[in-house]
Order: C-alpha cells, then structure tokens, then sequence
C-alpha cells in the first residue's frame, strides 16, 4: 500500500496509473462458459481490491445463466467505485468481452475507457525468455513465490460448470472458486513483485536470473533512464554465457551514447574473450572495437 503511484505507472508503462493509488484499484478476473442459449457468458467474477492493508475478494456467481445481467450489475457499481481496474490478459480478453456482455443485455458501462493496467504487458517485456512461460501460474511462482497446492486447469472450468448447471451439487465448484480467487489475488502480488523489480537500483544477481536483469536495463533504457539500466546489465554473471554477452551488448551500446569509450572498449573486449563459450559467433564487438580504434586513430 505504500508503493509510489508513479513507480507503479513506470513500472507497468501505464501513465494513468500514476495519478490514483492502489488502493482505488479494482483486480478483476472472469471464467466462462457456453451459455445454454448459444455463445459464452460470465458465470463468476472475482474481484479484488484493497481495504486498509487487507485484500479482499469478492466472487460475483451466476447459479443460473439467467443470472448474467444481474452480475454485471453488480461488476458496473464496482468499477464505477473504483479509479482503475487490473487484470492479466483483461486488454485481449476480459474487458471486451465483460463490454460485450454488457451491451448484450442493453446495460451501459464505461470499463473500456477506465485506465487499465493488463499486467500480461509488462510481464512479457520483463519475464521472456526467462521462465518458461508467462502464464499467470508461471509468473505466481516465479515473481511472486506462491505455491498452488492443487489447481483446476482453466480448460477444465467450462465443463465443469456445466455439470454443475446438470447436478446442481455446488461442491463440484469448490476447485473453480479457489481458482478463480487465486488468479485475482496473484495479480495484486504480480503488480508489487514487478514494481520492486523495477525499481531496484542494486539487483542481487543471486536472486535474479540474467535474463531478468538484462530486460529489467532494457526496460529503464526504453523508458529514457540508462544510467539505472546499467547496475542491471553489470549483475549478469558469466553462468549463462549467452545472458551476460547480450547484456555487455546493452551495456557498451549505453557507454559509447555517452561518450564513456574506454567503458566501452572494455565491454567490447570481454565479449570478445567470452566468444567460445556462445553458441553463436557474434561479429558485432569486432566490427565496434575496429570503429573506436579507427576513430582514435583518425
């Protein structure tokens, strides 16, 4: 609760965010199902937000598909209370289709147009390459240090509210429910891990694995601030050949922009003495170290 709004703008490259608190923040996230009638509709919403220092999910259930309407109801006054909704892949799915549903049921709402923070965004440009994916349960594990004990794979969540609807035995939803509130709740520890990722000037390479760091400098590089890209790069060790070539890559390119040459020259040379152990040859620090010593020579 005591993250800086603009750290958490910068660190999701969502500006809006900057100017409300993550206390007026609503984490929202949907499952689905066919609708008996034709097409798919909403039957639970989980929706997080922050009361004091605790965080509370509420779930928002359709017993019945005839109940949809009435869930979105309740989903409008929740938006309509907050400044700026989360999701995790909500911009590609949620959003459009709660909007979707909404003008299905004549029901008017202004979710598109609520700043929104897609945490899959930030999350791609922060984590790929490194895990071996960027599904939400990867990054839970990985960013946030949360353990599943036992999970229902979300291909299996339609089927299984349909024997609901069949059985009507609510039990056979418990797995859904804890599903569901885990997703909301993970995104509240996802936009925190990503922020302090960010925004830590001394990266501890034990606890980051190259690939983080070095797209952790490539985020400050793109954002206008090499100078707090370069801890970053400099923390990749030489455990992944592959990692460290790249980020002295990175970290040369930001040296000779600044006119640093001798800084420069050193990256250049180090790349060239770590050659054998990549699996590629890279004819680039040759092509650069020959371009300093032509200049110095003209």
């Amino acid at each position: 609760m005591e993250l800086s709004p603009h750290d958490v703008a910068y660190a999701t490259g969502v500006d809006a965010a900057a100017k409300t608190r993550l206390s007026e923040a609503l984490f929202f996230d949907i499952e689905t199902s066919a609708h008996p009638d034709g097409g798919d509709f909403a039957f639970l919403i989980g929706a997080g937000r922050f009361e004091g220092t605790t965080f509370v999910t509420d779930q928002i259930f359709c017993r019945d598909p005839g109940e949809e309407a009435s869930s979105l109801r309740v989903l409008n006054k929740m938006t309509d209370a907050c400044g700026w909704v989360v999701t995790f892949n909500g911009r590609g799915f949620d959003v459009p289709f709660v909007a979707n549903r909404m003008r299905a049921h004549r029901l008017e709402t202004d979710l598109v147009m609520r700043p929104h923070v897609d945490l899959l965004d930030p999350s791609r440009k922060l984590f790929k390459g490194a895990f071996k994916n960027c599904r939400l349960l990867t990054l839970e594990r990985e960013v946030v240090g949360v353990r599943r004990k036992r999970d229902i794979p979300s291909g299996m969540i339609p089927g299984r509210y349909g024997e609901f609807l069949a059985a009507g035995d609510a039990a056979m939803l418990r797995e859904t429910f804890d599903h569901n509130h885990y997703d909301v709740a993970t995104m509240a520890g996802l936009i925190l891990g990503i922020t302090r990722l960010v925004h830590d000037g001394e990266p501890d390479a034990a606890r980051l694995p190259g690939r983080v760091a070095q797209l952790v400098g490539q985020w400050h590089v793109r954002h206008g601030n090499p100078e707090r890209a370069i801890p970053f790069f400099e923390s990749v060790d030489g455990e992944n050949p592959n990692a460290r070539h790249d980020a002295l890559r990175d970290l040369a390119t930001i040296f000779k922009k600044a006119g640093r040459l001798d800084k420069a020259a050193v990256c250049y040379e180090t790349m060239i003495a770590d050659q054998e152990a990549l699996d590629r040859f890279d004819v680039w620090p040759y092509e650069e170290l020959a371009k300093l010593f032509g200049t110095h020579g003209k």
